[in-house]
């Protein structure tokens, strides 16, 4: 899937909201930097993309840090002191499978 196709997708998951391409794209990195970043816990190389079997959490988590920007999915709220909070970590980036390896010993 193209980044315009997932960019298509997040605006229409968004809908009736709607916002420029620049911030759709900035959901989607950061989502596909969640995902990374629980694939490869110890750091991935630099051009490293994420896999196409999980595109569709990348949209999914894009909204949820989308929807964030407003009062969806809040665990608490307060009102005059004004205090959110959303669960720590999502639902969804437990459906990432890390990649481990082995360290080979010339011993």
């Amino acid at each position: 899937m193209t980044d315009s196709e997932k960019r298509t997708e997040l605006a229409t998951s968004i809908l009736p909201d709607t916002d420029t391409d620049e911030v759709l794209n900035a959901m989607l990195a950061d989502a596909g930097a969640l995902i990374l970043n629980r694939m490869y816990p110890f750091g991935y190389k630099e051009g490293v993309t994420v896999p196409p079997r999980y595109e569709r959490i990348q949209i999914q988590l894009a909204v949820e840090l989308y929807t964030h920007r407003g009062a969806e999915g809040q665990t608490s709220h307060s009102e005059n002191g004004i205090s959110r909070s959303w669960p720590e970590e999502s639902a969804l980036l437990k459906k990432i499978i890390p990649n481990c390896g082995s360290v080979i010993s010339n011993a």
